[in-house]
């Protein structure tokens, strides 16, 4: 029989030996678990009902959960919306000022540019 709560701090530490492969399998089996159990309905919807209900003292903690899976920041800030850009620039031997001579190629829109 397994003990119920929150796992021991020998047991914590034990994670840490895991190898990534390991730690993802135990994600996502850990997420098919959730995902199917048959009470994850009721679970999803009292935590909506809470966020709902102005009365209950746990709101804002049950409203700071569904904010944080429905409307994750990185949406919302400056570097989530940024694409990567790639800059190559390439100059010839010789050349004493690099701004005489060089290539520049533009990765968001894949223009050559001679300089």
């Amino acid at each position: 029989m397994s003990k119920r709560g929150r796992p021991s701090s020998t047991d914590l530490e034990s994670t840490a030996l895991m190898t990534k492969r390991e730690t993802a399998n135990a994600v996502k089996e850990f997420r098919q678990r959730l995902l199917l159990h048959p009470k994850s309905p009721a679970v999803l919807n009292k935590i909506i009902e809470t966020a709902l209900n102005d009365e209950h003292k746990q709101q804002g903690v049950a409203m700071k959960i569904l904010a944080d899976r429905l409307a994750p920041a990185a949406g919302f800030t400056v570097e989530g919306k940024q694409n990567n850009q790639v800059q190559i620039n390439i100059t010839g031997l010789g050349v004493s000022d690099s701004s005489d001579a060089g290539v520049t190629i533009n990765g968001t829109t894949g223009e050559v540019d001679d300089e």
